[in-house]
């Protein structure tokens, strides 16, 4: 497609990242504009390119710099996540990943050219299944996803444990009523309890705050999702 930001005849690709960029580029002009400032040309920045090979492995280069393997693959991963828009759903894809990576597919690689006929790869297939010994009675197969969801509840746990901890901290379990003095102005000089008035001075007055309880909310609806399926 046509790269406006470059012009004469340059092209980009396809892809969401730079109308986001060029959308939050678009408000802050606007903004500006209307309070009478200056307003910037767009200019895209590129970083490098990234690319995965499958599960753990990928390749990332910018410029003289490139690395390979599993930590090109978490950066790519990693950057992936941080164009997702929201924390529910930044926290649902990581899951997704993680438990990708717990299980991990048995595929091998072949050249295409070197495969052997259908007949003959019937035919080791029927042979290989022949001597393959036969399962114990009372086996019910893999737990591979038991073990996912184990591993992810005893994570929902952990989390619960650490943000309760900060929570406690900060939130005061009062009913009392105080008048409200701190960011939000919709709420200011209104009577609220204390422990609504510690929980918004949590939210939006202390750095990291939002984060805290969001992942607090998010393991404590994970933790009865994952015991169940574990189980």
């Amino acid at each position: 497609m046509p790269d406006l930001a470059v012009g004469s005849g340059a092209y980009t690709v396809a892809n969401a990242q730079h109308a986001v960029r060029q959308g939050k580029h678009l408000a802050r002009n606007i903004a500006a504009a209307l309070r009478g400032r200056r307003v910037r040309d767009y200019r895209h920045r590129n970083l490098g390119v990234v690319a995965t090979l499958g599960l753990g492995h990928g390749v990332f280069e910018s410029g003289p710099f490139v690395v390979h393997g599993l930590l090109a693959w978490l950066m790519h991963r990693g950057y992936h996540l941080l164009a997702v828009p929201s924390l529910g759903a930044q926290g649902a894809r990581a899951g997704q990943l993680a438990a990708r990576a717990a299980v991990r597919p048995r595929h091998r690689v072949a050249r295409v050219g070197a495969a052997p006929p259908r007949r003959v790869r019937r035919e080791r297939r029927g042979a290989v299944t022949s001597r393959r010994p036969a399962a114990p009675s009372g086996s019910t197969g893999s737990t591979g996803w038991s073990a996912v969801f184990g591993v992810m509840s005893a994570g929902c746990f952990a989390v619960l444990l650490l943000t309760g901890v900060v929570l406690m901290v900060w939130y005061e379990p009062s009913s009392a009523t105080v008048r409200y003095r701190g960011a939000y102005l919709p709420l200011r000089d209104v009577e609220v309890s204390r422990a609504f008035n510690s929980v918004l001075h949590l939210s939006l007055e202390v750095r990291g705050g939002l984060l805290v309880r969001q992942a607090h909310h998010w393991a404590a609806l994970l933790l009865p999702a994952t015991l169940t399926l574990c189980c």
